[in-house]
C-alpha cells in the first residue's frame, strides 16, 4: 500500500457532490480516499491509499472525466501533480463515517425549509381540489339542465 496526495481546483468544486463521488469512485479502483474541502484555498485535497497503479488509474480517470455528482460542463476543474503522501496516518473508516454524518446534516438542514414549502403546497392543493369539486358540481347541474331541456324538446317534437 502506498499513499498519494493531489488537489482538485476549479470554480464549481464545492456543493456539487465531488467528495461523495470521489469516495464512491475510489471504491471501484480498490482505493481509499480522504477528500477534504479547503474552502479558503479554493481546492479539494485528496489523500489516496492503495496500490500505486490503482491510485494512478483513479487519478487519470478523475483528470479525464467530470466526476462531480452535479456535472458542471462549463466549469472544468484541474488536478495538481500527484505526489507521495508522508503526513500523519489517515483513519479512512473514521473519515468515511464523519463524512456521512456531515452529509446527513446537510440533508436535514435543507429538508426543514422544504417541509415548510410542502405544507404550503399541500394547502394550495386542497384549494385546487375544492375548486375542482365545485366545477364538477356546477358541470353536473348544467348537464342536468341540458338533459331536462332535451327531454322537453323531445316531448314537444313528439306531440307535433
Amino acid at each position: 500500500m502506498v499513499e498519494r496526495i493531489f488537489s482538485i481546483r476549479g470554480e464549481n468544486i464545492f456543493n456539487v457532490g465531488l467528495r461523495f463521488s470521489l469516495i464512491e469512485l475510489a471504491g471501484e479502483y480498490n482505493v481509499k480516499v480522504q477528500p477534504v474541502n479547503l474552502l479558503d484555498e479554493n481546492r479539494v485535497q485528496v489523500i489516496a491509499s492503495g496500490s500505486g497503479q490503482d491510485i494512478e488509474s483513479l487519478y487519470h480517470y478523475i483528470d479525464k472525466n467530470d466526476v462531480r455528482y452535479l456535472k458542471q460542463p462549463k466549469s472544468p476543474y484541474i488536478l495538481s501533480e500527484i505526489k507521495d503522501y508522508n503526513g500523519s496516518k489517515i483513519d479512512f473508516e473514521h473519515y468515511k463515517q464523519s463524512f456521512m454524518a456531515g452529509q446527513l446534516g446537510k440533508i436535514l438542514y435543507n429538508a426543514i425549509p422544504m417541509q415548510k414549502n410542502l405544507k404550503s403546497v399541500d394547502s394550495k392543493l386542497d384549494e385546487v381540489n375544492n375548486s375542482i369539486k365545485d366545477m364538477k358540481n356546477d358541470l353536473g347541474d348544467a348537464l342536468k339542465d341540458i338533459g331536462t331541456t332535451l327531454k322537453n324538446i323531445d316531448k314537444n317534437t313528439s306531440r307535433a
